[in-house]
């Protein structure tokens, strides 16, 4: 949790003439983008204005206003594959992720992962028995499991299907003990609950079922989307199956039927986006008027009103309300999209940001904060972990992505590798120092790796098989390369990068270092941000190190403007030191609780400061403020503006 402010108002009075000097809290602009990957959609069925989406990388939100809105309830950092809300208690919600299976009993304030009897397994469907309230079902790698007791213990029913990588499960209401699930070797039924299970999968001409539904008024019809073959039919139990008319989808990936209609049916498509249907896939029509275009992996209607959730792989999610043929964005409040860098492009006049969460992998927003735009073209290893700038020409830029690095000649139009000598496909680049126009490092995964022809080609280095996670250029002659990395603390060349020597006396043994800083003004003064033990502070070049006024404390990002650093954290949000590290203090008003903070930059001016977070990008404007002494007497808000 965030420490709390010891003071939210400070006045400070200052010997000016004509002037005064009054307080004004730090507050940090949310800049968004709101969206990101919607692997799950569930509404309420006693109340249509309450909806449930389960947000890849990020975790839960819920809405209480039809989808106007949202909130993160629960932050697990996974794929939230399958929700449900109990129909006899919709304070009582079920997730199914890829650790496991967790319950809420007070709408998704508190939750409880339940284990006795479950695997350890990435589970991918939970649901409630359409007969008995008590009775729920769970799907994983593994197979398929009940529980009669709301969800505390389970049972493993998967019998004839153990080991198998199972879905969705449905359940005939009308006779219980009927039952299928979806898997990735077919269609199986029940017809005793679970104590035996066999094929049925007669006519799929594809067995990798990514999604099953039932007509709930007509159980005998199902219908099966499958990975690349489109959408099945079967009237008759599945004993047999039938594929739906021509010029449907045709890698289906999810189901929403009609439960007040027969015959009528959505389907969302990897390719080609949203299909309807309302003579049970005879034929189709395509729903995409104002949808992007790219995957669409879950739907959920809204029973009652025709409102359709359509849940995308990277733009979020979109409604479309019934007799309304266009999809609008329905992203309010979804912060999905995880940043890890942040780069301030004065020749282009924007601000780029780079997404470690998957795409879109980088977003592009011009400094008056108008609008994002994807700013991927031509990256197709997505990950981004680090962005930075040319030497000497403003317009090209670099990326640093899991699987290659990149290049842009056109302030990030357009993207085209620049790995040769890279494992392309394998690479990790965490980190990239810019020397000169030709002069390059990245700290990857397997080690540093070093350009000397403005990324054209590249060469290991040093450190191999060492995980690099931070670069910086500092030291007595303001020339040595300094490397953070995984377990092994801090290293230092001094020539060149042709040899490499440990420098990390003083550090704490083993340190995983995150973030270098070399103080502009004084490069032989460099701060380290480290996983678990805070900042550490060296004087001599690197020579030795001591612990700051920052410990016990994660740190991702190091940054400075004038003599102030900025550190970005795992659960205290932003800190600032005025006095070299002996003291810092919360500056994190306006940013999320939950928000882990990645990476920094700031304008030309040094005006505003640009947060990079796991939450989206922030602003805070430090034009017209000054930072006063009371800093160091323990002001929590020190930050003040000159007023007439």
């Amino acid at each position: 949790m965030r420490r709390g402010k010891l003071i939210d108002i400070v006045v400070i009075v200052i010997g000016l003439a004509g002037a005064g000097v009054a307080a004004a809290e730090t507050a940090w602009e949310d800049l968004g983008p709101y969206g990101g990957t919607i692997d799950s959609i569930a509404t309420d069925p006693n109340d249509c204005d309450i909806v449930f989406i389960g947000v890849q990388s990020t975790g839960v939100f819920k809405s209480l206003d039809g989808g106007d809105s949202f909130e993160l309830i629960f932050e697990i950092q996974q794929p939230v594959q399958s929700l449900f809300v109990s129909r006899t208690d919709g304070q009582k919600i079920l997730a199914a992720t890829w650790s496991g299976v967790f319950i809420s009993e007070d709408g998704g304030q508190s939750w409880t992962e339940t284990t006795e009897g479950l695997p350890n397994s990435q589970f991918h469907f939970v649901g409630q028995h359409p007969v008995d309230p008590e009775l729920f079902l769970a799907s994983c790698n593994d197979g398929v499991f009940s529980s009669v007791d709301g969800g505390e213990t389970w049972q493993d029913i998967s019998n004839e299907i153990t080991g198998v990588f199972s879905r969705a499960i449905v359940i005939n209401p009308s006779m219980p003990e009927i039952g299928y699930v979806a898997t990735a070797n077919g269609v199986y039924k029940t017809t005793n609950a679970g104590a035996n299970w066999f094929p049925a999968s007669l006519g799929l001409t594809d067995l990798n079922i990514k999604d099953l539904a039932l007509e709930p008024s007509r159980p005998n019809v199902l219908y099966a989307a499958t990975y690349s073959d489109g959408v099945f039919r079967s009237a008759d139990g599945a004993a047999t199956w039938v594929v739906t008319g021509p010029a449907g989808p045709t890698e289906s990936q999810c189901l929403a039927v009609d439960p007040d209609t027969v015959d009528t049916l959505w389907v969302g498509d990897h390719r080609d986006g949203v299909f309807f249907s309302t003579d049970g896939g005879q034929s189709w029509t395509t729903l995409n008027d104002g949808l992007p275009d790219e995957p669409v992996d879950s739907l959920a209607f809204v029973p009652g009103t025709g409102t359709l959730f359509s849940g995308l792989s990277t733009h979020g999610l979109y409604r479309k309300e019934s007799g309304d043929p266009q999809w609008t964005p329905a992203n309010n409040g979804i912060r999905g999209y995880r940043f890890s860098s942040i780069l301030v492009n004065a020749s282009g006049g924007d601000v780029l940001g780079g997404v470690s969460s998957y795409r879109p992998a980088v977003f592009r927003s011009p400094l008056s904060h108008t609008a994002w735009e994807t700013a991927d073209s031509g990256m197709n290893y997505p990950a981004v972990y680090t962005l930075a700038q040319h030497a000497t020409d403003p317009s090209t830029l670099f990326s640093g992505n899991s699987g290659a690095i990149y290049r842009s000649l056109d302030d990030g139009d357009t993207w085209d590798l620049a790995s040769d000598g890279l494992p392309v496909g394998s690479v990790r680049t965490y980190s990239l120092l810019v020397i000169d126009s030709d002069t390059l490092y990245a700290g990857s995964r397997e080690g540093l790796w070093k350009s000397s022809d403005g990324a054209d080609s590249w060469v290991l280095t040093g450190l191999a098989d060492i995980q690099v996670y931070s670069l910086a250029l500092g030291g007595a002659s303001g020339t040595d390369v300094f490397a953070g990395t995984a377990a092994h603390a801090v290293y230092r060349s001094v020539d060149g990068g042709e040899t490499w020597n440990a420098a990390s006396t003083g550090l704490n043994p083993g340190s995983t270092v995150h973030a270098l800083l070399a103080d502009p003004s004084s490069p032989q003064t460099l701060y380290a941000g480290m996983l678990v033990h805070g900042v550490a502070k060296s004087t001599d070049g690197g020579d030795t190190w001591q612990a700051t006024g920052l410990v016990s404390e994660t740190v991702y990002a190091l940054h400075q403007i004038g003599d102030t650093i900025y550190a970005g954290t795992r659960t205290q949000g932003v800190l600032a030191s005025r006095n070299g590290g002996d003291t810092w203090l919360p500056v994190d008003t306006g940013l999320p609780s939950y928000a882990e903070v990645n990476a920094f930059d700031h304008d030309d001016g040094g005006r505003v400061l640009y947060a990079g977070t796991t939450a989206g990008v922030f602003s805070l404007d430090l034009s017209g403020r000054i930072f006063e002494d009371g800093f160091e007497s323990g002001f929590t808000d020190a930050w003040s503006e000159v007023v007439d």
